[in-house]
């Protein structure tokens, strides 16, 4: 995989002039990608999601956006990706198992069905791929020490995103607030957006990004979203 990787400074400094819009995403918005057909209600929403992911990985190659991930993110990808990746497979395993069930009472029935002729091993990794191409279009921060610190004492406090003192998605986020104030002192005014699907330590109930994220973004003018689809429509022409 051959991925940007950036320190804060640097990265401040390459993005702050280009006045493009910035979407910072985590761990969990990119692994849950590889997880798509398992977690979509319906195919319509399968589609669009996608169609979201496609149109921005189109943006970010033309320009029109730059994509940022903050460590331990790249690590925690390449630690989980491979096998969401093999239990997606396995899924679709299942699945043609049970169609298989489905033609054969269909066909005593006197109803032919056509056979179910898919590579489970292909589709997972189609979905690995789309995962892994947007690491590579990324800029990867550095892990940095400041932000690290801050990290730490926001896990030992139990603030939000930390949980249980878990320290992961502060490093996340707080190398994030670190580029974000400084692209600010350069007065880099263009969009800001946050995606993360891991409402369990960002949101709260109503999927409400939980205090204090909510003033910490707010102050900072990020937008905060959960999903893809979303995130897209943020930037939508």
């Amino acid at each position: 995989m051959n991925v940007t990787y950036m320190s804060i400074f640097d990265a401040a400094n390459t993005i702050a002039y280009k006045t493009k819009p910035i979407l910072f995403c985590d761990t969990c918005a990119l692994l849950d990608i590889i997880r798509l057909p398992l977690r979509e209600k319906s195919s319509s929403r399968l589609i669009a999601t996608l169609k979201s992911i496609s149109n921005i990985l189109s943006m970010v190659d033309n320009k029109d956006i730059i994509l940022v991930s903050p460590p331990p993110i790249l690590l925690e990808w390449q630690e989980h990706a491979s096998y969401i990746c093999e239990e997606l497979a396995a899924n679709i395993d299942i699945f043609s198992a049970k169609y298989a069930i489905i033609k054969a009472t269909a066909a005593h029935q006197g109803t032919n069905l056509p056979p179910l002729s898919i590579s489970s091993q292909a589709i997972a990794q189609h979905y690995y791929n789309l995962s892994e191409r947007l690491l590579c279009v990324s800029i990867i921060l550095n892990k940095e020490d400041a932000p690290s610190l801050c990290a730490v004492d926001r896990a030992t406090s139990c603030i939000a995103p930390a949980r249980k003192g878990t320290i992961k998605d502060c490093l996340i986020y707080e190398h994030m607030l670190k580029l974000i104030d400084e692209l600010i002192k350069k007065g880099f005014s263009a969009k800001r957006v946050f995606i993360t699907s891991n409402t369990n330590d960002f949101c709260d109930e109503r999927n409400n990004p939980k205090p204090p994220i909510d003033d910490e973004l707010s102050v900072r003018s990020t937008i905060f979203c959960t999903n893809w689809n979303w995130a897209y429509s943020i930037f939508r022409p």
